[in-house]
């Protein structure tokens, strides 16, 4: 056994089911072009990062790795180009679907890295301020209204602030302004992608409800939403792990129009 399994053995591979689904490349593949087709003008490597976000809340980053390299060989991609999308997609989906999650394809991502033998020191130029040198409470709250402006639902951020203060100031630092409002490697309405992937891809059905009206009122098409959905049930499906049905993006679309209306007026 070689360096690269005992790693996987020890880090990659240690949450995985026996029986778990093998990691299958050419339907990974598939799934990528299908995103590739709605998101024509998107960042080099964003759908490898939408990918991993759905991998990481269907508790298989395990299979990051494997997908990360498929990536760069298939598409001829930088591998430090991708790695920091890949990377801005972990980050960003950390807040929805929590560390452990994460951290094998943390793991997956470095294992790829150390084959290549890339130096930490090459990446740290795409990495945030630290919480000293910048105001993040501040660039949470903007980020909040900007991604529920016409989504509606108020009150749901006042009760968590009201009973679970503590919760509030780290999900509002932390995680949007933070995460969101930090990252400079995607334009907002792409990040807001990654985001309702995994969510989607969660299973929290009245949150991603509420996070694909955010992405269609940040210039999101809706079809793009509907593809998300969709690979996101089929990503779940080759998982053995179903999910609630599918979301009626029209419908939401309505819902968001009506809101956004009532702004407007």
């Amino acid at each position: 056994m070689g360096d690269s399994d005992d790693f996987s053995k020890k880090y990659t591979q240690a949450n995985v089911a026996k029986d778990a689904a093998k990691y299958d490349g050419a339907l990974f593949g598939q799934w990528q072009t299908q995103l590739q087709k709605v998101l024509p003008n998107a960042t080099s490597g964003l759908t490898s990062g939408i990918l991993v976000a759905m991998l990481c809340a269907q508790g298989r980053g395990d299979a990051a790795g494997a997908l990360f390299s498929d990536s760069v060989a298939s598409h001829k991609a930088h591998v430090l180009e991708l790695f920091a999308v890949i990377r801005e997609a972990l980050t960003l989906s950390m807040g929805i679907v929590g560390l452990p999650n994460v951290m094998p394809a943390i793991f997956g991502s470095v294992a790829e890295l150390k084959k290549g033998n890339t130096s930490p020191l090459t990446l740290i130029r795409w990495c945030r301020p630290t919480f000293k040198n910048a105001n993040y409470e501040e660039i949470g709250r903007e980020v909040h209204q900007k991604i529920y402006r016409g989504v509606g639902n108020p009150e749901v951020a006042a009760m968590v602030a009201q009973y679970f203060p503590d919760l509030s100031y780290l999900a509002t630092s932390g995680i949007f302004g933070y995460a969101i409002g930090g990252c400079e490697i995607l334009p907002f309405q792409e990040r807001e992608l990654v985001v309702v992937s995994a969510i989607i891809a969660l299973g929290a059905s009245r949150q991603a409800r509420s996070h694909c009206k955010a992405a269609i009122q940040l210039g999101n098409a809706p079809k793009v939403l509907e593809t998300l959905d969709e690979i996101a049930q089929n990503v779940a499906r080759w998982n053995g792990r179903a999910l609630p049905d599918r979301l009626n993006v029209p419908q939401l679309v309505v819902e968001l129009n009506a809101e956004l209306a009532k702004l407007n007026a």
